[in-house]
């Protein structure tokens, strides 16, 4: 059905030319033959019975090429045929025909988001246009199944039975809220079992607290809720290090600073994601300059949606109140900070991003030789002109832009399979420890997902939506764990076996021991690199928790956003018996020693960085 449909798209799409391409093929084949027949004496009467191919002139022993003419006259008509009436039933046969096999359901497009389904199998995604938000004629060109609904169509249109994924995406919190809610009803409702991931959009982030309640716990629905601007801030800093392209920070205890210039809602979440991700092992101190000309409206929505920002002990902000259009905001000192390692352009405005960033380029920093930070600005819709700054290394090389629709909003960054999958791996070895504290750690564990599968899923599903979205912000935070131990990734295509032995090789020669499981609560976090990744991941754990809401409680409760580990880990004694704090701290330790495993898994493969420090 698909290959049929796919020519049926095809003729559609060329209709006139393919019309008329057929008709001169038939017409040449056709006047061949006759040319034949005439015994090749040519004259214009063979070309008009090509045309027409009459029938009654048609000899009985017909040749070749008046097979073929009549052959593809055939197929002329019917391509007439079918641009002028059959064109909808094969949309509506092919539409219905995936419902019957495990598919990808896409609901709502916007004018941006042709990359959503860009790039999946066609034969495997079915996408409901909500309210004509897009002119569905245009996929169905390129061979999508695609069907016309408006708001209260959607919920008839919607078949899950066979959904492996759903995307909702029309452009009304409301109405995806809905939809989501019909959704999980219908499942459950009908007692399906198979993993369904659920990616809802939402801007507005308080409306998140929707999908955190503990009926979802024990279904196989994982759900995930997502903005443009929340991705675009992740991938920023994926693509990026934020402490500066070499080892010069992370291998001091220095101070390091970045500027995000900006006051909209992208400036609140990038500076969210470099709260969350900016924790080094030497707990190094990082200043955000929030930098606008209104600062205390660019400060008040931060704290007024990440309350307790200001609580991470490692993270500094100051505000910076200029006018991009001065002459002082190009002069200003804040571009002499030292260590500053990234100024992030994020206005909303691609226009504006241009601008301070080849002035910044072009004013500031053309002669400070000795000061060259990355100057990263947002282009959203990005044409010839951000892939000219970015390929050239010598005029712009500081410059590089982020924020590409077309790589943020696709399939495969929103469901983001291999960190997703690392962190089903994470969960899982946390319900390991969980059950059995006690078990002899392994360095060679093998979880090979493909096999262990139902086990692995099972502890996944069983978690909520807290502990699943902690364990993808641990996932997202190995980079900067290799980077410590002066180490990278990169996919490979070897085999399972072979990147696990490749990959804990050179990632167990970072330390100076082999650690077996059940390592004694430290006296100090700064005396080796292993202790220091330690604490490293318990201030990360840390400022997640602070970010979303939760507040430090001698008594844990999870429903009111309370925690008693929510301290720096050198006061865990002072706070915790005892023979509790070799336990607490195998936590923060089993987020590294299995780093080598989860990438195995995921198929990259651990290389040695090769780096240079600027400071040697």
């Amino acid at each position: 059905m698909f290959l049929l449909h796919k020519l049926f798209a095809l003729i559609h799409k060329y209709g006139l030319i393919t019309f008329f391409t057929l008709a001169l093929i038939s017409i040449i084949f056709s006047s061949m033959g006759f040319y034949n027949e005439a015994n090749h004496n040519y004259n214009h009467w063979l070309v008009i019975k090509g045309i027409l191919l009459s029938i009654n002139d048609l000899p009985n022993d017909e040749n070749i090429f008046l097979i073929l003419g009549k052959l593809f006259w055939l197929l002329t008509f019917t391509s007439a045929a079918f641009s002028l009436f059959l064109k909808d039933w094969s949309s509506e046969q092919f539409f219905q025909s995936i419902k019957d096999y495990e598919h990808t359901l896409v609901i709502g497009i916007s004018n941006l988001s042709y990359s959503y389904i860009s790039n999946l199998a066609k034969n495997r995604v079915i996408v409901l246009n909500v309210n004509n938000e897009v002119n569905s004629n245009s996929y169905k060109d390129n061979g999508y199944a695609i069907k016309d609904v408006d708001t209260e169509d959607i919920y008839s249109s919607i078949e899950i039975k066979n959904s492996s994924k759903i995307l909702i995406n029309t452009n009304n919190d409301k109405i995806n809220i809905d939809i989501a809610f019909f959704i999980i009803k219908c499942y459950k409702i009908n007692n399906y079992s198979h993993p369904l991931r659920l990616i809802i959009r939402i801007e507005k982030k308080e409306l998140d607290n929707l999908f955190t309640n503990s009926e979802f716990k024990n279904t196989k629905i994982e759900i995930k809720t997502y903005s443009f601007f929340e991705e675009c801030s992740v991938k920023l800093f994926q693509d990026n290090f934020i402490d500066g392209n070499n080892n010069s920070i992370i291998n001091t205890c220095d101070e390091y600073s970045i500027v995000i210039a900006g006051n909209e809602k992208l400036a609140n979440k990038i500076v969210y994601e470099a709260c969350k991700i900016a924790h080094l092992p030497n707990e190094n101190i990082l200043n955000i300059y929030l930098l606008s000309n209104d600062v205390k409206k660019f400060k008040d929505n931060l704290t007024n949606t990440y309350s307790y920002v200001e609580k991470i002990p490692t993270i500094k902000l100051h505000e910076v109140d200029l006018d991009y259009k001065s002459f002082e905001y190009y002069n200003n000192s804040i571009w002499d900070t030292q260590n500053l390692t990234n100024i992030i352009v994020c206005y909303d405005s691609e226009d504006i991003n241009l601008e301070i960033a080849s002035s910044l380029q072009n004013k500031t920093f053309l002669r400070k030789k000795d000061i060259k930070p990355n100057i990263l600005f947002g282009m959203y819709n990005q044409k010839n002109l951000s892939q000219i700054l970015d390929q050239d290394n010598v005029s712009f090389k500081n410059l590089k832009s982020f924020g590409d629709v077309k790589d943020i909003l696709s399939i495969r960054n929103l469901f983001d399979d291999e960190n997703h999958l690392i962190a089903k791996l994470i969960n899982y070895t946390y319900k390991l420890l969980e059950k059995n504290p006690q078990k002899t750690y392994s360095s060679r564990i093998i979880f090979d997902y493909e096999k262990n599968s139902k086990e692995i899923d099972a502890e996944w599903f069983s978690s909520g939506l807290t502990d699943k979205k902690s364990s993808l912000s641990q996932s997202k935070h190995i980079k900067i764990k290799l980077k410590t131990l002066g180490l990278s990734l990169r996919k490979s295509e070897l085999s399972l076996i072979k990147l696990l032995n490749s990959n804990r090789e050179i990632f167990d020669s970072k330390f100076n021991f082999r650690f077996e499981g059940n390592y004694i609560f430290p006296e100090n976090f700064h005396d080796n690199i292993f202790n220091k990744m330690i604490r490293q991941e318990h201030n990360r754990w840390n400022a997640y928790h602070y970010l979303n809401g939760w507040v430090y409680s001698k008594n844990k409760n999870k429903d009111n956003k309370e925690h008693d580990c929510l301290i720096p880990i050198e006061e865990f004694s002072k706070n915790f018996e005892e023979e509790k704090l070799n336990a607490l701290i195998e936590w923060d330790i089993y987020s590294f020693v299995y780093i080598p495993n989860y990438l195995a898994e995921a198929g990259y493969e651990i290389y040695e960085q090769g780096l240079k420090d600027d400071t040697k």
